[in-house]
């Protein structure tokens, strides 16, 4: 054999292994002319993790805007950079990146809603992330802290105006999508089909692997703190009678939560109400599943061949007709996974203490952010297992066969049928044999490593709020919001002074410890 076709096959090999892709990225900072958006520096992550640590948001959110990140995660990085600038008090940038973002969202998930039929093989990580639905809602929740901490009213109730809307154009839809399921392209299932006859898989039994699919009580349908907002500000703006309608919808979201001493405010008196933002929302994870190590039981055909034991078995295939073994290989499922009870919160309760000593009073929790992130992986574990299924089988049935078709051909360079090769001739033709197999199994591994869920999500909303309120005279009050752990040491605190209470309505103040 000619050097020259020996390096052919070597060529040939290294191409099997390589995984070639172009992602376009834009800057975080594109397009935004606000005043106050931090310093663009350079991002560290071990300097950002310390800076938010330390409540050094300004850092953060500098650190953020000057990543470049994929063109598909926009929206993710938007609704991180508007958190870490709304707790910097930057609410004029805030403002302006929940604006942009929250059209990008619109766009997005109505493009996503419509879409019918989806192709399987196609990564979740590969497409434009929409945002979650909750974050749909929290950030107009935030932009209207944003507006009312600026003391603009107007656009404050526009915000919370555009909540009542989503909830009517876009949760109902949102539900009725999330518990349809999905009409995958008729193509990938018939490719899954083959690749799992081939590979002597009984798929009904690998399903049984499934996360529970979603149920009515899964859906995410409306947040207690959009209503508590909603129902404050709606006071402030003497909408008695929408005022009502949010306390009515709070007290079915959080039965505990006392909404009769906010809507009867005295006419001689005011009320003091505070919502105390504390901790960060936990984070999905991937889960994963090897097969045939994780999920052999009842899984495999008859005369499928493992080699090893336990989680980390192979599946070995027959020799081809010329004798040529294919490397074994296992097969890769993924799904996104989140488990509440493993979030640390440091923060166990909330209390104002008023100046004079005259109030300490808790202020009960409102709503844990963490139960909507679980509501969300439930709807998406079991849809994003289905499509991890047929996306591994369909294309590790392509490496597999890519695989076979390469060491065939590299194993007639070899001439094993004893046709005379110089001794150079011979060492190339089985350097390039062993390259060729190298090759093969890099690529057949690299279908298990492109294989990942989809876990992406804003990282810095805050994992719970508490809230409530005090009636009181009309006055000027000073006093302090204290952030307390399990056993009453005080984590975290923020003064408030000369906070101006008037008669017959609310007056709001937001306080924030994210540790």
């Amino acid at each position: 054999m000619s050097t020259k076709n020996v390096l052919k096959f070597v060529f040939a090999a290294l191409s099997a292994g390589a995984l070639l892709c172009a992602c376009a990225s834009v800057s975080s900072s594109s397009g935004l002319t606000a005043s106050d958006h931090p310093q663009k520096i350079k991002y560290n992550e071990k300097r950002f993790n310390a800076a938010l640590e330390r409540g050094d948001f300004t850092t953060c959110a500098g650190m953020l805007l000057g990543q470049n990140v994929n063109a598909n995660d926009v929206i993710r990085q938007n609704l991180d950079i508007a958190m870490l600038e709304h707790y910097a008090k930057a609410f004029d940038a805030s403002d302006e990146i929940c604006g942009k973002t929250d059209r990008l969202m619109h766009d997005a998930v109505t493009k996503s809603i419509s879409k019918t039929v989806v192709s399987a093989t196609l990564n979740e990580n590969a497409s434009e992330y929409t945002g979650t639905v909750y974050e749909y809602l929290y950030i107009n929740v935030f932009n209207a802290l944003n507006y009312y901490n600026r003391g603009n009213m107007e656009d404050a109730l526009v915000e919370i105006r555009k909540i009542n809307n989503k909830q009517r154009e876009y949760i109902t839809k949102y539900g009725e999508a999330a518990l349809q399921k999905d009409q995958v392209e008729q193509k990938d299932i018939t490719d899954a089909d083959y690749a799992a006859r081939f590979f002597g898989i009984n798929v009904p039994a690998l399903k049984t692997k499934s996360p529970p699919s979603a149920t009515e009580a899964d859906v995410f349908r409306d947040s207690a703190t959009a209503r508590y907002l909603s129902m404050l500000f709606m006071m402030m703006d003497d909408d008695a009678g929408n005022a009502r309608v949010d306390s009515d919808v709070l007290a079915k979201l959080n039965p505990g939560f006392d909404t009769k001493s906010e809507l009867g405010i005295p006419e001689d008196k005011g009320r003091l109400d505070i919502i105390a933002f504390s901790g960060l929302i936990g984070r999905r994870f991937e889960q994963t599943l090897y097969f045939p190590g994780d999920v052999v039981s009842g899984v495999l055909a008859a005369g499928t061949h493992i080699v090893g034991n336990g989680p980390e078995s192979l599946i070995m295939l027959p020799p081809l007709a010329d004798g040529v073994e294919i490397p074994a290989f296992r097969i890769k499922f993924v799904y996104p996974n989140f488990k509440e009870n493993a979030v640390q919160e440091k923060t166990a309760s909330v209390r104002i203490v008023m100046d004079d000593g005259s109030i300490v009073q808790n202020l009960p929790l409102l709503e844990n952010f963490n139960d909507a992130v679980a509501k969300d992986v439930r709807v998406r574990a079991s849809r994003d297992f289905g499509r991890s299924v047929i996306r591994s089988l369909v294309k590790k049935m392509s490496a597999v066969a890519a695989g076979e078709a390469t060491l065939s051909a590299a194993a007639k360079s070899l001439d094993l049928n004893g046709k005379n090769k110089s001794f150079g001739e011979d060492v190339l033709s089985r350097v390039a044999y062993n390259v060729a197999y190298a090759g093969v199994v890099t690529a057949i591994e690299a279908v298990d490593l492109a294989e990942t869920a989809d876990v992406r999500q804003c990282r810095y909303l805050p994992g719970k709020s508490n809230a409530g309120g005090i009636t009181l005279a009309p006055g000027m009050y000073s006093f302090t919001v204290q952030y307390l752990d399990s056993g009453g040491k005080i984590l975290g605190e923020q003064k408030f002074n000369s906070v101006e209470v008037q008669a017959g309505k609310p007056v709001l103040v937001e306080s924030v410890c994210i540790k």
